[in-house]
């Protein structure tokens, strides 16, 4: 949800970035956020743990896909010497600066 300018609300806490101009950005409005791998950063001692569902080695880096609480997936790149196993619960942190939204669309009811 957006909360103004330069904040959105998700399950992984408040984001604070520069919100990508467009008809979506108004406050209270609730949107979809685009989170980069590169967005979701390791951090060991985190509060936020997400569960790790696949991993895919790229050289340098594991691009994990990790399920949140609510069953949302979100990508997040660890360097590779931090090696963790599907199944494992993994520490995270949002840093993103550019906060892309989008309106989020409802199916009809049926």
């Amino acid at each position: 949800m957006i909360i103004n300018d330069k904040q959105v609300r998700t399950e992984l806490g408040i984001v604070t970035g520069d919100l990508e101009p467009g008809e979506a950005t108004s406050p209270a409005k609730i949107v979809d956020l685009l989170l980069r791998p590169d967005d979701v950063i390791h951090v060991e001692d985190s509060h936020l743990q997400a569960e790790i569902v696949a991993r895919a080695f790229r050289g340098a880096v594991y691009l994990y896909t990790l399920r949140l609480e609510s069953g949302q997936k979100v990508l997040c790149l660890v360097q590779s010497h931090h090696q963790h196993e599907i199944g494992e619960m993994l520490g995270i942190r949002l840093e993103a600066d550019h906060l892309p939204v989008f309106r989020r669309h409802t199916s009809p009811a049926t």
